[in-house]
């Protein structure tokens, strides 16, 4: 499977265009800039990306972007916060910033489904896309995502954990074995 097979099987119809959006602006590269994104072409998909630039210096994500419905879902924009002070419980800021330092030091892509959102004691079903990006196409710097979660709520005890279930397709080069292991995944769960 290709990085264009894997973007084309995401099942909600919103996160494949982003992906797609995101495959066909990285051209040749490895990865695509901030700057290469061009937001009119995922316009009707806006209020579910958002955005991170991970800075070097301080060793924190900071967020660049959150659409309305992700402003809305945490309560507040992401613009210029820390991953710490968008994720303020300490379980959900380390197992989301494991996921991000992997999207960008692998690189690779995740895609994440199954409990998402925990509101007010429930869950909420849905997808979590999380995409590499990189200012010279080759180390990842940065997060490029989108989450889609459905109104279905889950009645039982919360689980600290930031997706329940999440599938990765590596764009490391010498990474066949894993690329095999995933190719069997979206197999199975494609049947």
């Amino acid at each position: 499977m290709d990085t264009l097979e894997f973007c084309q099987s995401i099942e909600s119809p919103a996160l494949r265009a982003v992906a797609l959006h995101w495959h066909e602006v990285r051209g040749t590269k490895k990865m695509p800039s901030w700057e290469n994104l061009r937001p009119k072409a995922i316009a009707p998909y806006l209020p579910v990306v958002w955005a991170y630039k991970f800075d070097a210096k301080s060793n924190e994500f900071i967020g660049r972007l959150a659409g309305d419905s992700i402003a809305r879902a945490y309560g507040k924009s992401f613009r210029g916060l820390t991953l710490a002070q968008i994720h303020t419980s300490p379980d959900r800021y380390q197992m989301g910033r494991a996921l991000l330092l992997r999207v960008i030091s692998e690189p690779a892509i995740f895609l994440g489904h199954g409990r998402i959102y925990q509101i007010k004691g429930e869950f909420q079903f849905g997808e979590r896309l999380m995409l590499p990006l990189s200012s010279n196409g080759v180390v990842g710097d940065g997060v490029f995502g989108a989450t889609e979660a459905g109104e279905r709520p889950v009645l039982h005890e919360p689980v600290q954990g930031f997706n329940d279930l999440g599938d990765w397709f590596s764009l490391a080069e010498k990474r066949d074995g894993m690329v095999q292991a995933f190719r069997r995944l979206v197999t199975e769960r494609l049947r």
